[in-house]
């Protein structure tokens, strides 16, 4: 299974959620705490110029978040797979 298949499972089948839905289910913060981090580029989650100007009035794309979600898990492992080794 991906990390895609069990985000659309969780959600119903829908392609997006709410901003504010991503914020509190997936990163634990309010809204506009995760609006200030990914701006100021603390989270490196990847927007469109068009969504990041005004980012919590737009939908999630699944995919996108889905995409985030492996590239934090494979930084992880990279991270364990280094502590292993020391």
């Amino acid at each position: 299974m991906t990390t895609l298949m069990l985000l659309l499972a969780r959600h119903d089948g829908r392609d997006e959620i709410t901003f504010a839905q991503m914020a509190r289910e997936y990163f634990r913060l309010e809204p506009d705490a995760l609006e200030r981090k990914i701006k100021k580029g603390v989270i490196d989650f990847k927007l469109s110029t068009d969504r990041r100007n005004s980012i919590r009035a737009n939908k999630i794309p699944l995919p996108q978040l889905a995409h985030y979600i492996e590239q934090r898990r494979a930084a992880a492992i990279a991270r364990m797979d280094e502590y292993a080794a020391n």
